[in-house]
């Protein structure tokens, strides 16, 4: 993959294959592409050239909300929560993203609503369990001290149930 801003190429042919279970760190120093590559990745900003897949599946120019849909997970080093909401709510939006929902669902409150959202509040619930927020569920995220907050993006992330995730 290839990034250019103006004349300042920022990622030149990256190549880099990760295999499916393995944890991958990306460092370098300041300036050196590492969050230029989460966001080609993520669809935040786009490659000039090249390609990104998941398992085959091309992301290479997608909107951000697709490639979430294919299984990217990403978080950002500034927090980006809903202050308004609880904990639970915060990390139940990310969940709802790959849960299929209908229109019809949600006002007919049928079965099949009621159990995606048994499936919701489950991954939630578990994903604030892994990070260690499983008792400040019903807390307002506002009110979580920052190294909290930064555990309830985590968690959100995880909620999504992705097959690759990116934090910075």
């Amino acid at each position: 993959m290839t990034k250019r801003f103006g004349g300042l190429v920022a990622l030149d042919g990256l190549d880099l294959d990760i295999p499916r279970g393995v944890v991958q760190a990306i460092i370098g120093p300041n300036g050196s592409g590492k969050t230029t590559l989460l966001n080609a990745l993520s669809g935040a900003s786009h490659a000039d050239a090249g390609s990104i897949q998941i398992d085959g599946q091309e992301l290479f120019r997608l909107k951000p909300h697709r490639i979430a849909r294919l299984g990217l997970a990403r978080t950002f080093q500034t927090i980006r929560i809903f202050n308004n909401l609880s904990v639970i709510e915060n990390v139940k939006v990310a969940g709802a993203c790959n849960t299929p929902i209908s229109l019809f669902d949600i006002v007919t409150e049928n079965a099949r609503q009621k159990h995606n959202e048994a499936v919701i509040e489950h991954r939630a619930r578990e994903a604030l369990e892994v990070v260690g927020l499983g008792a400040r569920a019903n807390d307002r995220a506002a009110l979580l001290p920052y190294a909290q907050q930064r555990l309830l993006e985590i968690a959100r992330a995880l909620a999504s149930k992705p097959d690759v995730f990116a934090a910075r």
